[in-house]
């Protein structure tokens, strides 16, 4: 489990369901990384990206409770979803052509009063969206 979620789960809370993000964030950075290490001089700006995809990695966290819904990114900018399970509307899922081959998409939390988060590059979000159905039963 995250460490964002562990340290705010409320009293009588427990994870249901953890998502992951999927490694095909890991596409681009490496084709690119390759490219800038047949070219000597680009070599830190691999690195750079390669750090940068490392830390989206690392600190993209998203979870159903039984009480609510939790989700975080970023590292010195933080944003942070906790909705209530009783005020959100729907999960949406959004997966494109090339997504669906690897199993991956974004969800949309819409919560009452017409809130919209998107958390992208999920790993198998169908199930994500299936538990949540489950919880909010």
């Amino acid at each position: 489990m995250g460490q964002f979620i562990n340290e705010n789960l409320i009293k009588d809370e427990v994870v249901v369901y953890e998502a992951k993000i999927h490694w095909a964030i890991w596409i681009w950075p490496i084709v690119v990384s390759v490219f800038c290490f047949f070219t000597l001089f680009l070599i830190p700006v691999a690195l750079i990206f390669l750090g940068i995809t490392l830390m989206r990695y690392k600190t993209t966290e998203l979870a159903i409770t039984n009480k609510r819904i939790i989700a975080k990114h970023g590292v010195f900018s933080k944003h942070t979803i906790e909705q209530s399970l009783n005020k959100i509307e729907s999960v949406q899922v959004h997966q494109g052509i090339l997504e669906g081959v690897f199993g991956k998409g974004s969800v949309t939390i819409v919560g009452t009063g017409g809130t919209h988060e998107v958390v992208s590059n999920i790993e198998n979000p169908f199930e994500f969206r299936k538990k949540f159905a489950e919880m909010s039963l």
